[in-house]
């Protein structure tokens, strides 16, 4: 029996940091070689003007011009093959193509995955469909980005997306055949298959939750909120609200909104759990003095501005209260879920906003609400 075997030794591959970046970002090979093109001249004839050279060093220069144009290509081109490999970083370990240390393919599939916050923030929310692939100009055009470079960020979200779908899928059906619970986290299903950078991977599944629930991002108030901001948002509502294994929203935690919402119907129990945090809220702000008046007030205007205060609390702590278990309760509904950031705006913040609380007073009063829940007697 005669056994053939096919060997190849390579030295490993060699990419450009700067030419793979401008690939990424959608840069023209011409407008690479011509940023080049200062640095190589000043190598081969220094500071001398172009006008002061003899005809054969100026022959020699577009000689060198044409080399660098090719070479800029050439190293396109290589990007252009290796985009499958770090699209499906799956599919590396079975070329023979390129050589490179695990360490210089993750940090290359990072730098094909990353995205520009501008054109993420146009995606938030979206069904990523044709009508989205028919504006990536527009968007281009709005965010200044090359479209090239809008392109590539828009199927890479695609693709996550789909297998992260697929992914839920699978582990929904093989949980409920066998009874047991889902175990393969979301991030676990996006490292798995695209060997992202957790935070990366982290940005990607807040953009995927956002998407698969229809989250409103794009309503007029919701606008002034960048990426980061949405991303940051969307982070808390993941770690508090949703579910590791998916990108549904934690169903234990409706349903308690749910019975906490039912609960606060009865006019006993909604007194009390105002009364409660009214008095645990006051002494809260009395001993740490979050609500310092002017020194120039006399002692007692300066308690009259406190009563004022709480007493404006006390007519908005209802409004709180039951507009937050009335969001949490309603998230079993799509149609609520897609509103949650307007409704927790209009609902929640807006009340807050009117009576010039800080971030820190908005905080304790939350915290209050949440430590006196347990205290009900109802």
């Amino acid at each position: 029996v005669e056994t053939l075997l096919s060997c190849m030794v390579t030295d490993t591959a060699s990419v450009d940091p700067v030419i793979f970046s401008a690939w990424v970002n959608g840069v023209q090979p011409r407008e690479v070689a011509r940023q080049r093109e200062h640095g190589l001249y000043a190598s081969l004839f220094g500071s001398t003007p172009f006008d002061q050279l003899r005809s054969d060093l100026r022959h020699r220069w577009r000689s060198a011009q044409l080399l660098n144009m090719q070479e800029c290509q050439e190293e396109f081109q290589v990007c252009e093959w290796m985009a499958p490999y770090l699209a499906q970083p799956q599919q590396y370990q079975t070329q023979l193509h390129f050589n490179l240390t695990m360490e210089q393919l993750r940090a290359l599939i990072a730098e094909y995955y990353t995205f520009d916050e501008d054109v993420m923030r146009e995606f938030l929310g979206k069904t990523l469909n044709k009508t989205v692939v028919r504006e990536l100009e527009d968007i281009a055009e709005q965010t200044k980005v090359p479209v090239g470079s809008v392109r590539r960020q828009f199927y890479n979200l695609k693709r996550i997306l789909s297998h992260v779908e697929q992914q839920v899928a699978v582990e929904k059906e093989a949980a409920k055949a066998s009874g047991k619970m889902m175990t393969q986290t979301v991030l676990s299903m996006i490292d798995d298959v695209f060997m992202l950078p957790v935070e990366l991977a982290s940005m990607y599944m807040h953009v995927i939750f956002l998407s698969c629930n229809r989250i409103e991002t794009f309503k007029s108030r919701l606008n002034v909120l960048d990426f980061k901001e949405v991303n940051s948002l969307t982070g808390v509502v993941c770690a508090l609200w949703g579910s590791d294994v998916s990108h549904d929203l934690d169903g234990g935690f409706i349903e308690a909104m749910r019975v906490a919402r039912d609960k606060l119907t009865t006019k006993e129990v909604f007194n009390q759990y105002r009364k409660l945090a009214l008095q645990a809220y006051r002494h809260l702000i009395e001993e740490h003095q979050l609500w310092q008046s002017s020194p120039v007030l006399s002692i007692q205007l300066r308690e009259q501005a406190t009563r004022q205060k709480i007493a404006s609390v006390d007519q908005a702590i209802s409004v709180v209260i039951r507009a937050s278990a009335q969001i949490g309760a309603g998230l079993q509904e799509w149609r609520e879920v897609r509103d949650l950031f307007i409704d927790v705006l209009d609902k929640i913040l807006e009340p807050l906003h009117k009576l010039d609380m800080t971030l820190e007073q908005a905080v304790l009063l939350f915290q209050v609400l949440d430590k006196v829940l347990p205290q009900l007697t109802a």
